[in-house]
């Protein structure tokens, strides 16, 4: 079973069953059918918006997070960037493992899923760049900033 250890080094396990594919579908727009691209596509959607991620990852956890008494809110504070990192490596194991494909085949759809996201990843790193890049530019030309910039 796939894990990850929140930021206070608890562990969550995160599992996919049957029963939580209708909601996946519905809710997530994921159909856990690894031989098409659209499983693929639809990942991207989720693992590229932090909220719908977050959501995500609630849904799948939502029995320990109940277990444990945890509000929506003490919830979402367990997480920095780098353990969101480690949930959705858990997350994408999950996913393999629910396939139930030979040993294997689940190695090669769990390194195509990585590939995949790290692919999302450099998009979404180069789109923050740029956005930032654009921003400070356009703040340097600024007339409050022209005005806060002593004359030569």
């Amino acid at each position: 079973m796939a894990q990850f250890s929140d930021r206070h080094g608890q562990a969550w396990c995160v599992d996919i069953v049957h029963g939580d594919v209708a909601e996946l579908r519905e809710q997530y727009g994921i159909v856990p059918r690894f031989q098409d691209d659209q499983f693929i596509q639809s990942l991207d959607v989720v693992f590229g918006d932090i909220d719908r991620f977050a959501a995500l990852l609630g849904f799948l956890c939502r029995e320990q997070i109940a277990e444990r008494g945890l509000t929506p809110e003490a919830w979402a504070r367990l997480f920095t960037m780098e353990i969101f990192d480690a949930a959705a490596d858990a997350v994408l194991e999950a996913f393999a493992d629910f396939s139930q494909r030979s040993r294997g085949a689940r190695r090669a759809i769990r390194q195509k899923l990585r590939e995949e996201l790290t692919t999302l990843d450099l998009r979404m790193e180069a789109a923050t760049h740029a956005r930032w890049t654009t921003s400070s530019d356009s703040a340097g030309n600024s007339p409050v900033s022209s005005a806060l910039t002593p004359a030569p």
